[in-house]
C-alpha cells in the first residue's frame, strides 16, 4: 500500500521519484530501529507533500469521493485537479465525506 500511494503521490506531481526513493528508504530505516510508519505520514512529516495533497492522493488511493459543503455534491477526486480543495460548481470547500 506505501509505494501504491507514493506512486500516486509522484502521478499527481506532488513529490518527485528521488522524494519517494528517500522516504521509502527512510521508512525501512525506521521499521529496522522499531518504528512503524506509512509512507504518506513520512512525506507529511518531512513536509514533502501537504495535508491538503496527502488527503488528495488518499482519496485517490482508496477511491473516496469529496463532498461539497455548500451545495453538498460529491465529486470524484480526478475531477478537482484544477482547483483543488473547491467545489467545480459553486467554489464551496470540499472535505472528504464521514463514512458512519
Amino acid at each position: 500500500m506505501d509505494l501504491r500511494f507514493g506512486r500516486i503521490a509522484v502521478e499527481q506531481g506532488y513529490i518527485s521519484e528521488g522524494q519517494l526513493q528517500e522516504a521509502l528508504h527512510e521508512q525501512e530505516r525506521l521499521r529496522t530501529e522499531g518504528e512503524e510508519i506509512e509512507v504518506g505520514q513520512l512525506l507529511l512529516r518531512r513536509n514533502s507533500l501537504s495535508t491538503l495533497q496527502f488527503l488528495e492522493v488518499l482519496a485517490i488511493q482508496k477511491s473516496i469521493p469529496w463532498i461539497c459543503r455548500k451545495c453538498e455534491l460529491l465529486f470524484d477526486t480526478r475531477e478537482l485537479l484544477e482547483a483543488p480543495g473547491r467545489c467545480p460548481k459553486c467554489g464551496g470547500t470540499l472535505a472528504v465525506p464521514l463514512r458512519r
